[in-house]
């Protein structure tokens, strides 16, 4: 069974510019300088969140985010991360 460790915990999984907070990672998506680990790990942790199983959404994510192209995947990061702010009805990338 793959497990959350797989994300980096213990490691800052949303580590990157601004800090390892999901508000710095949020930041990042605003100002357009996430990373394609951010993007993977924003969408991961939401489907978890969400209540998929932790296998389920790595294997979701290693099929259609992992390697693909960036733009898109990255808007569904943002707005996943965006929702944990704002609630999913209002928020914005």
């Amino acid at each position: 069974m793959i497990t959350i460790s797989r994300l980096g915990i213990g490691r800052a999984p949303l580590a990157g510019p601004y800090g390892d907070t999901a508000a710095a990672c949020h930041k990042r998506f605003l100002e357009k300088i996430y990373s394609a680990t951010d993007v993977e790990n924003v969408i991961t942790l939401g489907l978890i969140g969400g209540g998929m199983p932790e296998d389920e959404a790595f294997a979701l994510v290693d099929e259609h985010v992992v390697g693909k192209p960036l733009e898109a995947n990255a808007l569904i990061a943002s707005e996943t991360i965006a929702a944990l702010f704002a609630g999913k009805e209002d928020a914005q990338a």
